[in-house]
Protein backbone atom coordinates (compact mmCIF):
# COMPACT_ATOMS: atom_id res chain seq x y z
CA UNK A 1 0.00 0.00 0.00
CA UNK A 2 1.11 3.55 -0.65
CA UNK A 3 3.49 2.59 -3.43
CA UNK A 4 3.57 4.44 -6.72
CA UNK A 5 4.85 3.74 -10.20
CA UNK A 6 6.67 5.83 -12.77
CA UNK A 7 7.55 5.07 -16.35
CA UNK A 8 10.46 6.74 -18.06
CA UNK A 9 13.85 6.21 -19.62
CA UNK A 10 17.15 5.30 -17.99
CA UNK A 11 20.56 6.74 -18.87
CA UNK A 12 20.85 4.28 -21.79
CA UNK A 13 17.52 5.54 -23.22
CA UNK A 14 15.80 2.23 -22.41
CA UNK A 15 12.24 2.51 -21.14
CA UNK A 16 11.88 1.34 -17.56
CA UNK A 17 9.15 0.98 -14.93
CA UNK A 18 10.14 2.14 -11.48
CA UNK A 19 8.19 1.34 -8.31
CA UNK A 20 8.71 3.49 -5.22
CA UNK A 21 7.74 2.93 -1.60
CA UNK A 22 5.79 5.47 0.46
CA UNK A 23 9.01 7.37 1.22
CA UNK A 24 9.99 7.75 -2.42
CA UNK A 25 12.71 5.11 -2.24
CA UNK A 26 13.00 3.00 -5.41
CA UNK A 27 11.75 -0.54 -4.72
CA UNK A 28 12.65 -2.04 -8.11
CA UNK A 29 13.11 -1.17 -11.75
CA UNK A 30 12.93 -3.16 -14.97
CA UNK A 31 12.74 -2.55 -18.69
CA UNK A 32 9.50 -2.19 -20.64
CA UNK A 33 8.75 -2.99 -24.26
CA UNK A 34 5.95 -0.51 -24.96
CA UNK A 35 6.32 3.24 -25.33
CA UNK A 36 3.10 4.29 -23.60
CA UNK A 37 3.01 6.13 -20.32
CA UNK A 38 -0.25 4.90 -18.77
CA UNK A 39 -0.27 2.43 -15.89
CA UNK A 40 -3.02 1.18 -13.55
CA UNK A 41 -2.56 -1.06 -10.51
CA UNK A 42 -4.99 -3.57 -9.00
CA UNK A 43 -5.48 -4.51 -5.36
CA UNK A 44 -2.94 -7.34 -5.56
CA UNK A 45 -0.20 -5.04 -6.83
CA UNK A 46 -0.42 -6.25 -10.42
CA UNK A 47 -0.31 -3.51 -12.98
CA UNK A 48 -1.46 -3.00 -16.54
CA UNK A 49 0.08 -0.90 -19.30
CA UNK A 50 -1.13 -0.29 -22.89
CA UNK A 51 1.00 -0.82 -25.97
CA UNK A 52 -0.33 1.51 -28.67
CA UNK A 53 2.01 0.30 -31.41
CA UNK A 54 1.10 -3.38 -31.05
CA UNK A 55 -2.67 -3.13 -30.35
CA UNK A 56 -2.46 -4.78 -26.95
CA UNK A 57 -1.88 -4.28 -23.25
CA UNK A 58 0.18 -6.12 -20.65
CA UNK A 59 -0.35 -7.38 -17.13
CA UNK A 60 2.69 -7.51 -14.85
CA UNK A 61 3.07 -8.91 -11.35
CA UNK A 62 4.21 -6.77 -8.40
CA UNK A 63 7.88 -7.51 -9.10
CA UNK A 64 7.68 -6.98 -12.87
CA UNK A 65 6.98 -10.51 -14.08
CA UNK A 66 4.92 -10.51 -17.27
CA UNK A 67 1.64 -12.30 -16.44
CA UNK A 68 -0.33 -11.73 -19.61
CA UNK A 69 -0.61 -10.03 -22.99
CA UNK A 70 -4.10 -9.08 -24.17
CA UNK A 71 -5.07 -8.14 -27.71
CA UNK A 72 -6.96 -4.91 -28.28
CA UNK A 73 -9.00 -4.37 -31.45
CA UNK A 74 -7.40 -0.98 -32.03
CA UNK A 75 -4.35 0.88 -30.66
CA UNK A 76 -5.00 1.72 -26.97
CA UNK A 77 -4.12 5.30 -26.02
CA UNK A 78 -4.89 4.89 -22.33
CA UNK A 79 -6.13 2.42 -19.73
CA UNK A 80 -8.21 2.82 -16.56
CA UNK A 81 -9.53 0.49 -13.87
CA UNK A 82 -12.89 0.39 -12.10
CA UNK A 83 -12.03 0.06 -8.40
CA UNK A 84 -15.38 -1.59 -7.60
CA UNK A 85 -15.52 -4.29 -10.29
CA UNK A 86 -11.85 -4.53 -11.22
CA UNK A 87 -12.80 -4.14 -14.88
CA UNK A 88 -10.31 -2.42 -17.17
CA UNK A 89 -11.13 0.10 -19.91
CA UNK A 90 -8.94 0.98 -22.88
CA UNK A 91 -9.66 3.94 -25.17
CA UNK A 92 -8.55 4.37 -28.75
CA UNK A 93 -8.69 7.56 -30.77
CA UNK A 94 -8.12 5.59 -33.97
CA UNK A 95 -11.75 4.53 -34.29
CA UNK A 96 -13.40 6.18 -31.26
CA UNK A 97 -13.96 3.08 -29.17
CA UNK A 98 -13.76 2.04 -25.55
CA UNK A 99 -12.99 -1.62 -24.90
CA UNK A 100 -13.85 -2.97 -21.45
CA UNK A 101 -12.19 -6.09 -20.02
CA UNK A 102 -12.61 -8.15 -16.89
CA UNK A 103 -9.71 -8.14 -14.43
CA UNK A 104 -8.66 -11.45 -16.03
CA UNK A 105 -8.35 -9.76 -19.44
CA UNK A 106 -11.55 -11.17 -20.98
CA UNK A 107 -12.97 -8.66 -23.49
CA UNK A 108 -16.47 -7.34 -22.84
CA UNK A 109 -18.79 -5.48 -25.22
CA UNK A 110 -17.01 -2.66 -27.05
CA UNK A 111 -18.76 0.70 -27.33
CA UNK A 112 -18.17 3.82 -29.38
CA UNK A 113 -18.25 7.47 -28.37
CA UNK A 114 -18.92 9.10 -31.72
CA UNK A 115 -21.18 11.76 -30.20
CA UNK A 116 -19.25 14.81 -31.32
CA UNK A 117 -15.94 13.50 -30.02
CA UNK A 118 -13.20 12.86 -32.51
CA UNK A 119 -9.99 12.27 -30.55
CA UNK A 120 -10.64 10.92 -27.08
CA UNK A 121 -7.24 9.81 -25.83
CA UNK A 122 -7.64 9.62 -22.06
CA UNK A 123 -9.92 7.59 -19.80
CA UNK A 124 -10.80 7.35 -16.10
CA UNK A 125 -13.49 5.52 -14.11
CA UNK A 126 -15.24 7.12 -11.14
CA UNK A 127 -16.49 5.36 -7.94
CA UNK A 128 -19.97 5.01 -9.48
CA UNK A 129 -18.57 3.08 -12.45
CA UNK A 130 -19.01 5.94 -14.93
CA UNK A 131 -16.37 6.15 -17.66
CA UNK A 132 -14.86 9.60 -18.30
CA UNK A 133 -13.12 10.43 -21.58
CA UNK A 134 -11.10 13.51 -22.49
CA UNK A 135 -11.16 14.56 -26.15
CA UNK A 136 -8.15 16.68 -27.09
CA UNK A 137 -9.60 17.75 -30.43
CA UNK A 138 -13.07 18.98 -29.48
CA UNK A 139 -12.16 20.11 -25.94
CA UNK A 140 -14.86 17.87 -24.49
CA UNK A 141 -15.03 15.74 -21.38
CA UNK A 142 -17.50 12.90 -21.93
CA UNK A 143 -19.25 11.06 -19.13
CA UNK A 144 -20.46 7.58 -20.13
CA UNK A 145 -22.12 4.75 -18.26
CA UNK A 146 -20.13 1.54 -17.82
CA UNK A 147 -21.93 0.17 -20.88
CA UNK A 148 -21.27 3.20 -23.08
CA UNK A 149 -24.42 5.32 -22.79
CA UNK A 150 -23.55 9.01 -23.06
CA UNK A 151 -24.65 10.66 -19.82
CA UNK A 152 -23.19 14.15 -20.32
CA UNK A 153 -20.49 16.16 -22.05
CA UNK A 154 -18.67 19.26 -20.83
CA UNK A 155 -16.18 21.68 -22.34
CA UNK A 156 -12.79 21.26 -20.67
CA UNK A 157 -10.81 24.06 -22.25
CA UNK A 158 -10.70 27.02 -24.56
CA UNK A 159 -13.00 26.59 -27.52
CA UNK A 160 -11.52 26.58 -31.01
CA UNK A 161 -9.67 24.27 -33.31
CA UNK A 162 -6.36 24.19 -31.44
CA UNK A 163 -6.07 20.87 -29.56
CA UNK A 164 -5.27 21.25 -25.89
CA UNK A 165 -2.44 19.41 -24.14
CA UNK A 166 -4.32 17.33 -21.60
CA UNK A 167 -3.12 14.54 -19.34
CA UNK A 168 -5.11 11.50 -18.20
CA UNK A 169 -7.94 12.58 -15.87
CA UNK A 170 -7.94 11.58 -12.22
CA UNK A 171 -10.99 10.82 -10.06
CA UNK A 172 -11.19 11.13 -6.27
CA UNK A 173 -13.29 9.03 -3.88
CA UNK A 174 -16.16 11.54 -4.11
CA UNK A 175 -16.37 11.22 -7.90
CA UNK A 176 -14.79 14.62 -8.63
CA UNK A 177 -12.88 14.47 -11.92
CA UNK A 178 -9.64 16.42 -12.37
CA UNK A 179 -8.37 17.29 -15.85
CA UNK A 180 -4.87 18.76 -16.13
CA UNK A 181 -4.56 21.02 -19.18
CA UNK A 182 -0.81 21.55 -19.16
CA UNK A 183 -1.02 23.40 -22.47
CA UNK A 184 -2.36 26.43 -20.61
CA UNK A 185 -1.30 25.46 -17.07
CA UNK A 186 -4.81 24.92 -15.70
CA UNK A 187 -6.25 22.13 -13.54
CA UNK A 188 -10.00 21.82 -14.07
CA UNK A 189 -12.38 20.03 -11.70
CA UNK A 190 -15.76 18.55 -12.64
CA UNK A 191 -18.38 17.17 -10.29
CA UNK A 192 -20.90 14.57 -11.51
CA UNK A 193 -23.04 17.35 -13.01
CA UNK A 194 -20.12 18.92 -14.83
Amino acid sequence: AGQFYQRGYNASNVQVMQRYDIYGTPAFSFTQTSLDAAVVVDGAGNYFTPDYHNNQFYKYGPTGTLLGTYANISPPNDIARDLNTGNLYTVSNTNNIVRPYTSAGVALTTFTFGTGASRAEHVAVDPLGNVWLVDTSTNLVLKLSSTGTLLASFAHGITGTQPRLVATPAVDINGVVYVNDFGVGVLRMFDQAG
